[in-house]
């Protein structure tokens, strides 16, 4: 007799556990793990390599990247931040530091309509929950994915670094075809090499 399929998680239910766990980290341990997770990011190779770097600045609990952004800045590797330009879309824009910032849905800060739009060499993506297939989990409103597809329809090929809290994983998300897998996951604990960028 063969054991019956494990139940499938829905990803809503995968999203509201794996927030809920990253909420429970304190502020401090938060700026320990985020300063890990930034050193771990910068000692890959492919992004000391990288010419132009897409990144986030977090909004709730997600991890910080203020080091990730500020090391890229000191080598005049350029930056950029997605910004909303409607529902379904949003696009990397040129960001300086010091350049001022909108304040977007959800609390989300972009660069303002006039910022050059970039296709970045490497991607810095948070992530809600993760695997270690590589699935990423969002919010659920698929503007990462759109983006990077969009990318990938025009020629370019960015390298996906996701990066989350050891709290973050779960064990298996559900996987649809329009979902794009990271080529690396970055912990505060290790970091997961899954697919060649």
């Amino acid at each position: 007799m063969t054991a019956p399929p494990a139940a499938i998680v829905s990803k809503d239910t995968l999203r509201a556990e794996a927030m809920a766990r990253r909420d429970t980290i304190t502020a401090a341990d938060r700026a320990d793990a985020s300063a890990a997770i930034a050193e771990r990011v910068t000692s890959l190779a492919a992004v000391a390599g990288a010419r132009s770097i897409g990144a986030y600045l977090p909004i709730w609990s997600e991890v910080e990247t203020r080091d990730i952004l500020d090391w890229a800045f000191a080598r005049d590797i350029e930056v950029a931040l997605p910004a909303v330009i409607d529902a379904m879309t949003f696009v990397y824009r040129r960001w300086q530091k010091g350049d001022a910032l909108l304040t977007g849905r959800f609390g989300t800060r972009a660069p303002g309509d006039d910022a050059q739009v970039l296709a970045p060499d490497v991607i810095i993506t948070p992530m809600v929950a993760f695997d270690r297939r590589g699935t990423r989990l969002g919010h659920g409103r698929g503007y990462y994915d759109r983006a990077v597809a969009g990318m990938r329809a025009g020629g370019h090929e960015p390298l996906l670094v996701g990066v989350a809290f050891a709290a973050q994983e779960v064990a298996d998300i559900p996987s649809e075809p329009h979902d794009i897998g990271m080529h690396f996951i970055v912990t505060e604990r290790e970091t997961l090499a899954l697919r060649k960028g």
